[in-house]
C-alpha cells in the first residue's frame, strides 16, 4: 500500500470515527426508545452488540483521555494496553453478535453493524 492510500484511509477513519460514529450511536439509542416492537433473539443480538460497540467506544475514549494526559503510548503504559485489548474484544465480540442479528429486522440491525464496525476500525487503526 502505497503513502497516498494509507493516508486517504486514515482520513476515513478518523472521519468515521469523529462524525459519523457519534450520529450512529445517538440513531441507534433513538430508534431502540422509539421501538415498541417484541424482543426476539435476534433484537436481543442487536441490543448487546449495541451495548459492546457503546462500551468500546467509551474505552477508547478514556485510553485517548487518559494517553493524553499521561503523555504515553500502549507500548509504555500497562493499563492502556490492557483497555485497548478489552476495547479490542468488545468491539469483535460487538461485531459478531451485529452479524448474527443481522437476518432479522429489528430496530438496532444496522445501528450495531454500522456502531460496532466503526469502532473496531478505530482499534485495529490505533494498534498500527
Amino acid at each position: 500500500m502505497n503513502e497516498q492510500t494509507s493516508n486517504a484511509l486514515f482520513i476515513v477513519v478518523v472521519a468515521w470515527v469523529a462524525v459519523a460514529l457519534p450520529a450512529v450511536m445517538v440513531w441507534g439509542w433513538v430508534r431502540w426508545a422509539k421501538s415498541a416492537s417484541a424482543r426476539t433473539l435476534f433484537s436481543r443480538l442487536s441490543m448487546i452488540g449495541f451495548v459492546l460497540a457503546n462500551i468500546s467506544v467509551l474505552l477508547a475514549l478514556s485510553s485517548l483521555f487518559f494517553a493524553h494526559t499521561m503523555g504515553s503510548s500502549p507500548i509504555q503504559n500497562s493499563l492502556l494496553l490492557k483497555l485497548s485489548s478489552a476495547g479490542l474484544m468488545l468491539a469483535a465480540l460487538g461485531v459478531a453478535l451485529a452479524f448474527c442479528a443481522v437476518w432479522r429486522a429489528s430496530a438496532l440491525r444496522w445501528p450495531c453493524v454500522f456502531c460496532a464496525t466503526g469502532i473496531l476500525a478505530f482499534w485495529l487503526f490505533s494498534a498500527i
